[in-house]
């Protein structure tokens, strides 16, 4: 009885500690992403300041605004949709790693 209870526990610890470092990789990949976007959107900034101040020289009109950026594939939400169900135990870690890895290919 005694193993039995020390064998869950060590496994209870084994699955929080995956589900912890499953939710930090996906924070990382967040904020890379974020980073990512923020960079785009000031690099479109300075190209659409230097083309107002190109068009203004020459009185040429303004161009278009650029379109908006593409919505990415994979949602901050299905990535947490997966973590709320490892946290709930309906997935396994390893299920859990499976899915968001899918979800990231899925971006390509």
């Amino acid at each position: 009885m005694e193993q039995a209870r020390q064998t869950s526990e060590r496994e209870a610890a084994r699955v929080q500690e995956k589900m912890r470092r499953a939710q930090e990789k996906l924070e990382r990949r967040l904020e890379a992403s974020r980073q990512r976007e923020e960079m785009r959107l000031q690099a479109a900034e300075r190209h659409l300041q230097s083309r107002s101040r190109h068009n203004s020289a020459w009185e040429r009109p303004a161009p278009p605004s650029p379109a908006a950026p593409p919505e990415p594939v994979v949602s901050d939400e299905e990535r947490l949709a997966v973590l709320r169900m490892l946290a709930q135990k309906k997935i396994t870690p390893d299920e859990a790693d499976q899915l968001l890895t899918a979800l990231e290919g899925k971006r390509l």
